[in-house]
């Protein structure tokens, strides 16, 4: 277990980065299946039902990655002994990713649900006159967005092993140091046993 939570503390500021620089991607391209109702006289409103959504997801992510890169910068990766900003840290991240995820969620299902109730046949029809083409009535962006909300959920796995493993490392640190241990950062009593 030990390897593990060294690897995750390696590599879980890369991991948060790599998620939320998918939400910004997701979220510029959340809503381009919906584009031709720009377009369609009777959706032209379609987009001010589903913007704040989309604009919403794209700021979770651009905050994200802010969030994600203090995780370098408290040194999260490197540290033995976890300080107050650490633990400062791995807090507000872990609020910030569950919101994070379940807007996600709830933002792809209301913008599916206003999509699925758009008029297909008739902006098919319109459309096939104009520019010989059609809009897909069920597109991969919805399922592309639940599973950006799974990913933000999971990326939270790494860190929660993490901080669990800096707990017990702080509460080993302070009793070492009660203890009067002369190297109280490394000293592990249960392997001088």
């Amino acid at each position: 277990m030990k390897k593990l939570t060294a690897k995750f503390q390696n590599i879980g500021g890369y991991i948060s980065i790599a998620v939320f620089a998918l939400m910004v991607v997701y979220a510029l391209g959340m809503a381009t299946p919906a584009a031709a109702c720009r377009l369609y006289q009777d959706t032209i409103d379609f987009y001010d039902q589903i913007m704040p959504y989309n604009n919403g997801i794209l700021l979770f992510g651009i905050f994200g990655l802010l969030i994600a890169a203090f995780y370098f910068v408290l040194k999260n990766n490197t540290r033995i002994i976890y300080y107050i900003s650490n633990f400062v840290w791995h807090g507000i991240n872990t609020v910030f990713t569950l919101v994070a995820s379940i807007f996600t969620f709830v933002g792809v299902g209301i913008y599916q649900n206003a999509y699925g109730a758009l008029p297909f046949e008739a902006m098919n029809e319109y459309w096939s006159i104009r520019a010989d083409t059609t809009i897909n009535p069920n597109p991969a962006v919805f399922a592309l967005g639940y599973i950006l909300g799974v990913l933000v959920l999971l990326s939270l796995v790494p860190h929660i092993l993490v901080l669990v493993d800096k707990i017990q490392h702080r509460i080993r640190y302070e009793n070492n140091k009660l203890n009067g241990v002369a190297n109280p950062v490394s000293y592990d009593p249960k392997e001088a046993k």
